[in-house]
């Protein structure tokens, strides 16, 4: 019986404590991996040489590069480092957490994040957070930037078989749902609430070759402390500049 190998078993180990934490120290990662700090800072370290994780004042992110592990799986391959740069660019403009959201089966997953980069959030959103496509911001609008035909389609297979509940609330109304879409097609843009008096805005990633979106770029804000038009005025153009950034930069293709 082959021996399994354990340096690459404990560096699997340590990817999954990162992606369980949305990033963590040295400390953390130890502890919940059950390995010595000095093991732990060298895998870190050879993770970060190599591109899969970012370190950031002491403590550790798994980075866009980790989805080429899927390749042949759900590949993202137009979510590259500089895609993450892009949107930690955009926290440091705005001052809110800014994420990236790609369509995964009928949902939204959550697939870079800078919360680490701001205290203007409730809580953090771990890489990996799926949402539902008809209830979320990002799927609206990504949604909302399809072709007609496969925006049918999908609404078709939402309505028959919905990933989550909301989502086959909301499509009972049809003709309802195509007049949001229709309407967040107009505007660029589409908003929902999410907890804790939280709002989020969000903006597609359009493969402009294909005239469709490929993900989504969103923007969480406190409600209270900005109204939506507010934020619409202060925060949109930056948004749409850099998803534009992100899209020209990894030459997005749809499959």
């Amino acid at each position: 019986m082959v021996q399994p190998l354990r340096t690459l078993s404990r560096g699997l180990e340590v990817l999954r404590v990162l992606n369980r934490n949305n990033g963590a120290g040295l400390r953390v990662v130890a502890t919940a991996a059950n390995l010595s700090r000095g093991a732990v800072h060298r895998l870190l370290e050879t993770m970060v040489a190599e591109g899969y994780v970012r370190k950031i004042s002491g403590h550790y992110f798994v980075q866009p590069k980790v989805a080429l592990l899927t390749a042949g799986v759900d590949a993202a391959d137009w979510l590259t480092d500089d895609a993450q740069s892009a949107i930690e660019d955009l926290c440091r403009k705005v001052m809110w957490p800014v994420s990236i959201s790609k369509p995964n089966k009928l949902g939204m997953e959550t697939c870079a994040v800078t919360d680490h980069l701001t205290p203007l959030r409730y809580s953090m959103i771990p890489v990996g957070t799926k949402v539902p496509m008809l209830w979320s911001a990002s799927g609206k609008v990504y949604l909302a930037h399809q072709p007609q035909d496969v925006r049918e389609r999908l609404l078709d297979v939402i309505a028959a078989d919905a990933e989550f509940p909301v989502d086959r609330e909301i499509s009972a109304d049809r003709p309802k749902v195509v007049a949001m879409l229709d309407e967040i097609r107009e505007k660029g843009l589409a908003t929902s609430q999410a907890k804790n008096r939280t709002a989020i805005m969000a903006v597609p990633i359009v493969n402009e070759g294909a005239g469709a979106a490929v993900g989504a770029l969103a923007l969480r804000y406190f409600s209270a402390s900005l109204s939506d038009a507010e934020a619409v005025t202060r925060n949109l153009d930056k948004m749409r500049e850099t998803a534009a950034q992100i899209a020209s930069r990894a030459g997005v293709q749809t499959h």
